[in-house]
């Protein structure tokens, strides 16, 4: 898919995704400018329908490429050697903090994605991003030990509802930093405060699931 821009070399690739997050990252899909990212890129417009087709594939490009940077980063640094549920996600939470230190402008177009409601791109975005959380969900549990759990448990179940709390925990989270108005300093401090009431959470659920 998009072989043209593909043959191109690493730097102008570069230059062309990074001037596409600058603008992303700041605007909503309807308001951002490819006038304002081919001027950064410094390429002409035509050349960036030349590669992407329209405004739209090249939203969907860049959500694919920072969502499997995102997935990479996050894999190559995860121990699934760690039977223990519980502690795969204390590590994925230590993991994503540190991505996000290491990659503001992704972290950044990510947020905006999460509030995009134009209906150009909506639906796709979220079949996309059910996907690929299905996916990462997969491989985050491959190799855990199910021997853990009481064997009276269901263990779908068992896992389902520490999937729920989280990501209820999450979004509780998240929420406070959107009314932050995306505050990196903010996110910081929300990231220490959810990593210790996840402990909590952990702490009662624990012995509910196991041995």
């Amino acid at each position: 898919m998009y072989p043209s821009f593909l043959k191109l070399n690493e730097e102008k690739q570069r230059s062309i995704i990074n001037a596409a997050l600058n603008e992303f990252s700041k605007q909503p899909y309807e308001a951002a400018s490819t006038n304002k990212i081919v001027k950064e890129a410094g390429i002409s417009k035509g050349l960036i329908f030349h590669y992407f087709g329209n405004k739209k594939n090249l939203y969907l490009f860049l959500f694919d490429y920072v969502f499997n940077k995102y997935s990479e980063a996050t894999f190559e640094n995860f121990d699934l050697t760690e039977p223990d549920v519980f502690k795969r996600y204390k590590q994925l939470i230590s993991i994503q903090i540190n991505i996000v230190q290491q990659n503001p402008a992704f972290f950044s177009f990510m947020n905006m994605v999460h509030i995009e409601k134009s209906p150009e791109v909506l639906s796709e975005l979220e079949t996309k991003q059910s996907l690929n959380g299905e996916n990462n969900y997969d491989k985050f549990l491959k190799g855990i030990d199910y021997s853990l759990f009481k064997e009276e448990i269901d263990t779908k179940y068992a896992l389902n509802t520490i999937k729920w709390v989280l990501d209820g925990l999450s979004n509780q989270y998240n929420q406070q930093y959107k009314e932050s108005n995306y505050d990196i300093d903010i996110y910081y401090t929300l990231a220490d405060q959810c990593a210790t009431e996840m402990e909590e959470y952990f702490h009662f659920l624990k012995p509910l699931f196991y041995k």
